[in-house]
């Protein structure tokens, strides 16, 4: 039955106020710099901003971030934190 419970509640669990302070500010420092080019790319594609932004903020939900026990495909990223795929893609 283990196996079957989300791992976000394991991890809940050991998480600390200065992860979740760390967490805040990788997420601005990612804000700052998607929502620009979300933007730009959008213009260059001749659609409006805003539908960029939109595009954005929907993979930012869609595409998982590099969290422990991710598979590597899922996001399309290279593998470091699997000793044999060190820096390799996989697909």
């Amino acid at each position: 039955m283990e196996k079957l419970k989300p791992k976000l509640f394991s991890v809940m669990k050991t998480y600390t106020k200065e992860q979740f302070v760390k967490d805040v500010v990788a997420g601005v420092i990612v804000a700052i710099i998607a929502l620009p080019l979300s933007i730009a790319l959008a213009l260059a594609s001749g659609v409006t901003p805003e539908k960029g932004i939109y595009t954005a903020i929907t993979a930012g939900f869609v595409i998982p971030g590099r969290q422990p026990g991710a598979d590597c495909r899922s996001h399309g990223g290279l593998c470091h934190h699997r000793g044999g795929n060190r820096g390799k893609k996989r697909f």
